[in-house]
């Protein structure tokens, strides 16, 4: 993953929720599908603290790698933040 001139191995890409709204005889559950993204950020949020244990101040390569895994994580919170209103917006009644 390149962002700003830094390239770095992004081992975090397969963190993500998705969900079907409807099909194959389930009913869309937006309760259920808040609590899985809910536990989708609780897992992006941990990384975030896991790789800032390795931030070294004094090493500035480590330090412009480790921005970039957090500057992507972040996105992935965006992300976790984008499916909480869509998911709203199915909850929502039509007509109100």
């Amino acid at each position: 993953m390149s962002d700003d001139g830094e390239t770095a191995i992004f081992p975090f890409s397969r963190l993500a929720h998705s969900f079907i709204i409807s099909g194959f005889g389930q009913d869309f559950d937006p309760g259920k599908e808040l609590r899985s993204n809910g536990v989708m950020r609780t897992i992006v949020l941990s990384t975030m603290e896991k790789v800032r244990q390795y931030l070294d101040p004094e090493n500035p390569k480590a330090k412009r790698k480790i921005e970039h895994y957090l500057h992507a994580l972040s996105a992935q919170l965006a992300m976790c933040d984008k499916t909480d209103r869509a998911i709203a917006m199915f909850r929502s009644p039509v007509n109100r």
